[in-house]
């Protein structure tokens, strides 16, 4: 467990708000690539033997079609989101639009998970929650990568130090939510005494947040409220 004071002298989140770059759109794509070498080792070590003519469907028109809505909005996303944090609210922008923000007054729950959902347009419908079961070996499969892979970005990032199974925050305000990622140590504690000095919560005690899978982003960019410069800060 880590355990930091909070400073004496309260961080003025207006002028230095903690911003956070969000990477939770890589790991979908990430994923998605993987059905790649899947595919490979089935035609490869497959028992019954694969078609030449199998192959190149899977990989030139199957795999890409459904590769496609997952890279798509990774590189629509790359180098563009940030998690903002001030005194007054936690805003999920693509560059200075903003996608969701909540009220830090109007927090209804804070979760720990590992899950990268990041946006409620992401969430399925009743059919894909059934289909969702009904394919539960995919789902498995699915929330195995993601952990393989969450590990290996955390060590990439910031060393074996900054991994945690429950490496993300979820932030509700009713039936909004932002997953906030921190990819450091030193950005964990950040929002840690955040969340501590705002609303008395201790990341560590927070319940966990597990859905079974999730579909890929469907945000328009379109019409987005556009936020005030001086509100975000270069410095985390």
């Amino acid at each position: 467990m880590i355990d930091e004071k909070i400073n004496s002298k309260e961080r003025d989140y207006d002028k230095e708000p903690i911003v956070i770059e969000d990477y939770n759109p890589l790991f979908l794509a990430l994923y998605a690539l993987s059905f790649v070498p899947i595919v490979l080792l089935i035609y490869i070590y497959n028992p019954g033997g694969t078609s030449e003519e199998s192959l190149f469907r899977n990989m030139v028109i199957i795999v890409p079609t459904l590769m496609y809505p997952f890279f798509v909005g990774y590189f629509k996303s790359r180098g563009k989101r940030k998690i903002v944090l001030n005194s007054q609210s936690i805003s999920f922008l693509h560059k200075k639009q903003i996608l969701e923000q909540i009220n830090v007054d109007n927090i209804t729950d804070v979760r720990r998970t590992y899950r990268d959902l990041y946006h409620k347009s992401q969430y399925e419908n009743t059919l894909g929650k059934f289909l969702s079961l009904i394919f539960s070996p995919l789902a498995i499969l699915t929330h195995s990568l993601l952990i393989i892979n969450k590990f290996i970005f955390h060590i990439y990032k910031d060393g074996i130090k900054s991994y945690r199974f429950y490496d993300a925050i979820m932030i509700f305000e009713e039936d909004k939510f932002i997953n906030i990622l921190p990819t450091t140590l030193e950005e964990y504690k950040k929002i840690k005494e955040y969340l501590k000095l705002k609303q008395s919560v201790d990341i560590e005690k927070c319940k966990t947040f597990l859905n079974l899978s999730h579909l890929h982003e469907k945000i328009k960019l379109e019409g987005c409220k556009m936020t005030k410069n001086d509100k975000i800060h270069p410095r985390g």
